[in-house]
């Protein structure tokens, strides 16, 4: 998943930013980007002045500009990486930002406050990109009354801090796409935040932009080796997205204390991501399923499970289900064999 850092749409008139949020850690000046964005624009038109299509992107090491231009304004997000996704949705704030304050673009002494009423617009679009599925939302208290939003009041109903947001998509049977655009709202207006919850029998891969830290020249690898020496880098290797941390952990020989510090830091840094494991259960008759275990309990279990494992819920909703270890449910669906699919799915 692309980490996001700032937004900024930009007045081509008066090369000015008529909207700027950040994401992340924020260091440089809006005025200052705005005017350098702008003066690469009309630089590069100058250059090729038949050339009909703009610069797009801005690459540096440590991140990426990506400009998309509309008809007033341009935007343009800064974030660790080029993202496809990520300019599909700055295009379609810009035409938003464009359609709402059509009137308001043409006025040299237009004050610029007034677009910042824009921000939960942006950051909802943006949700995709901004929540992780995995994290659990926890209310806030507060003063302010909730948005006037049906769907809204649904989430937050389902807000109670042991519930992940794809859990909680998973119980109104909507997209987690959907869910996580509301969720990056209340965050933004303070009425929840969002927690990390690891456990022992979660599951890891690396994402695309590890690739760079497996190479020793990159400050990304001189980083964890920094912080965590070899072990850092091991247990990066070591997160194949299918073995659970508690497997890892024996196999490094280290504490489970040290492990979830490198872990939280691998995922602040979008090193890596969660994998989410889906069981499919095999539509064999019940009474053979019942003939490959003697024990009373476990073909008590094997009633529910027979019907959950479809492949629409993850081990992690099956384990809040049916208020059991993902662990305890995995090693019992893995003695049915080849009667037992597992679908793999990134988040």
């Amino acid at each position: 998943m692309v980490k996001l850092h700032e937004i900024y749409i930009i007045l081509k008139k008066r090369g000015l930013p008529a909207f700027h949020a950040k994401f992340g850690r924020a260091e440089l000046h809006p005025d200052l980007v705005s005017g350098l964005l702008t003066a690469i624009s009309h630089f590069a038109k100058e250059l090729r002045p038949n050339e009909q299509k703009d610069i797009n992107t801005i690459k540096r090491e440590d991140f990426t500009i990506m400009i998309e231009d509309g008809n007033k304004t341009f935007g343009a997000i800064i974030a660790d990486f080029d993202n496809k996704d990520a300019r599909l949705i700055l295009k379609r704030v810009i035409d938003k930002f464009e359609e709402r304050y059509d009137k308001n673009l043409d006025d040299f002494g237009v004050n610029t406050l007034i677009f910042d009423k824009f921000k939960d617009v942006v950051v909802k679009e943006f949700g995709e990109l901004l929540i992780n599925p995995f994290y659990f939302p926890m209310l806030l208290e507060s003063d302010k009354e909730l948005p006037e939003d049906p769907f809204i009041k649904k989430i937050v109903n389902l807000i109670d801090g042991n519930k992940n947001i794809s859990e909680i998509a998973n119980s109104l049977e909507v997209s987690i796409e959907e869910i996580c655009q509301n969720i990056a709202l209340l965050e933004s207006q303070k009425f929840i935040e969002l927690k990390i919850k690891i456990e022992e029998s979660d599951i890891f891969s690396p994402t695309e932009k590890a690739i760079e830290a497996f190479s020793r020249e990159t400050k990304s690898h001189q980083k964890i080796i920094e912080l965590f020496g070899d072990t850092g880098i091991d247990m990066l290797y070591a997160l194949d997205g299918k073995r659970d941390l508690k497997d890892i952990t024996k196999e490094l020989q280290i504490s489970y204390t040290d492990v979830l510090k490198i872990i939280k830091y691998l995922l602040r840094e979008e090193l890596i991501g969660w994998v989410e494991l889906f069981p499919v259960m095999r539509p064999v008759p019940f009474e053979k399923l019942m003939e490959l275990t003697a024990n009373k309990e476990e073909q008590a279990l094997l009633f529910p499970l027979r019907n959950l494992c479809d492949g629409s819920y993850a081990l992690s909703t099956l384990s809040r289900k049916l208020n059991l270890p993902k662990e305890g449910i995995k090693k019992f669906l893995e003695q049915f064999g080849i009667n037992v699919r597992w679908i793999e799915k990134k988040i």
